[in-house]
């Protein structure tokens, strides 16, 4: 394994490890290795002008429907909200369709998309092309989107369809978010000038990229609160969607990339929100980015140490985060950052799990396969070892069901456990699928057995998380206990 490899798993963990393609490990570089910041001058073209070799892929991609009670695309105002723009500077994009019936109206999911992450200008550059990975231009423009997509896992509906089990968030209006700005919807970054080896040519080439991923979603909040635009409106008639200003409650959710997004811009949406609606609830749902703790874990054996000399969880970790703030300018999770800004710099938040684990104060429940290769890939290839020993798939699961398990007792573990006033709920099967929360078969048919209660899916979990009633985290024990689509 050679240093590229080595920054590759170390791009994936920092950089929602979960979203990257299988040859995506190959990847490499950051800022200071395979593509660098250059100074500012005459300005440089931009992404897709720069590269000839843009490809669009299936992975990643937004199936298009004809459905006549399909998510409706919209864009988003650029004369209101300018910074609202993809890697490649194509304008931001989101899906809604109404709530089904009036009981609805006042509650709201915004689903963060998926799609992994680029660091670095090199990884960039071969991310437009599809090069060394099976992701593509798709994750960093608009211009591939469809007109309308069908409403599928946690948006399925029972009107398009039966459900193989009821699904508590389908009376809601519902809104997608278009991912295409490759940092995890963190980035506040317009213009970033930077150079890399052209991803088949080789030459060295200078071009402009955004990453305003944050930008895209505060635009995309802003426009459902009708903050100086008008209503969004759907279907034929032009049905306008409720005011967001007037929710109950708001679920904000996402998988992988939008995972990540979720955590780090949870606590965020709710303070907007309260700010003109104080009693509105709003809750998280995070899929596919909880890997074990990476505070704490042994480095000495893998090759970020051997070959990068990144042989503590500071410095590994102080090295991605470094990574993220110098070319996407990546927002902050700020309790994290607050908490942590006087003893180490907050090298720590920029481990997802820390982040969860500690630091979050509004209610959130998490979803991870036990068995997941995307996440747990980088800790496996990367030579991680907890407690003497080495990172197995196994290993992996074993210990992600441990620090799922200790979500009842966070508001007497976590460092602001003060500010937990809902324990986490939790669904952890031993299954390996990534990024369920948009596929049905996924959501609804996966199912873990308990002793007394029988078959239990993952909305089970949430419901009994909602009520506060018993049975609010579920783990699997083992593999026979866990059904996978």
């Amino acid at each position: 394994m050679d240093k590229h490899v080595a920054l590759g798993l170390l791009v994936g963990l920092l950089s929602a490890c979960g979203g990257r393609g299988p040859l995506s490990q190959r990847d490499a570089g950051t800022p200071a290795d395979g593509g660098t910041l250059t100074d500012a001058g005459q300005s440089a073209p931009l992404l897709g002008e720069a590269f000839d070799c843009g490809k669009a892929t299936a992975v990643g991609g937004i199936p298009s429907s004809n459905r006549p009670t399909a998510l409706e695309r919209k864009q988003v105002d650029l004369d209101t909200f300018p910074d609202a723009l993809c890697n490649d500077g194509t304008p931001a994009l989101f899906y809604v369709r109404p709530a089904l019936t009036s009981a609805g109206k006042d509650k709201w999911v915004i689903q963060l998309m998926g799609g992994g992450a680029c660091s670095s200008a090199a990884l960039c550059a071969k991310r437009w092309c599809s090069a060394d990975t099976n992701f593509s231009k798709t994750q960093m423009t608009s211009g591939t989107s469809p007109e309308r997509t069908d409403g599928e896992g946690i948006f399925a509906r029972s009107s398009d369809g039966a459900l193989p089990a009821p699904n508590p968030l389908e009376d809601a209006n519902q809104v997608l978010v278009k991912y295409c700005s490759s940092d995890t919807w963190r980035g506040t970054a317009r213009d970033a000038e930077v150079e890399a080896p052209h991803p088949v040519t080789g030459a060295t080439t200078r071009y402009r990229v955004h990453f305003l991923g944050r930008r895209i979603l505060e635009a995309v909040v802003a426009t459902l609160r009708r903050e100086g635009v008008p209503a969004t409106t759907w279907g034929a008639q032009g049905t306008a969607l409720a005011d967001l200003d007037e929710a109950s409650e708001v679920v904000l959710a996402g998988a992988s990339a939008g995972g990540g997004g979720t955590t780090f811009n949870l606590d965020w949406l709710r303070q907007v929100l309260q700010t003109h609606n104080p009693d509105v609830q709003v809750l998280g749902l995070i899929d596919s980015t909880f890997g074990p703790d990476l505070i704490g874990l042994d480095y000495s054996q893998g090759p970020a140490c051997t070959q990068m000399g990144l042989c503590s969880d500071a410095e590994y970790l102080g090295y991605g985060l470094q990574a993220q703030v110098g070319l996407w300018k990546a927002a902050p999770e700020d309790s994290c950052s607050a908490h942590h800004a006087q003893d180490d710099g907050g090298w720590k938040c920029a481990s997802d799990t820390h982040v969860i684990l500690n630091h979050l104060s509004t209610p959130f429940f998490v979803r991870q396969g036990l068995s997941d290769g995307l996440i747990s890939d980088p800790y496996v290839e990367g030579g991680l070892r907890v407690n003497g020993q080495p990172f197995t798939l196994g290993l992996f699961g074993r210990e992600v069901a441990e620090q799922l398990a200790t979500f009842p007792s966070l508001a007497s573990t976590a460092e602001e456990g003060s500010a937990v006033t809902t324990a986490p709920g939790a669904f952890g099967p031993l299954c390996p699928k990534h990024e369920t929360l948009r596929s049905t078969p996924d959501t609804f048919n996966v199912h873990v057995t308990q002793a007394g209660t029988g078959p239990v899916r993952m909305f089970d979990a949430w419901n009994a998380w909602r009520t506060g009633a018993a049975g609010s985290v579920v783990v699997s024990a083992s593999a026979s206990d866990t059904h996978c689509p």
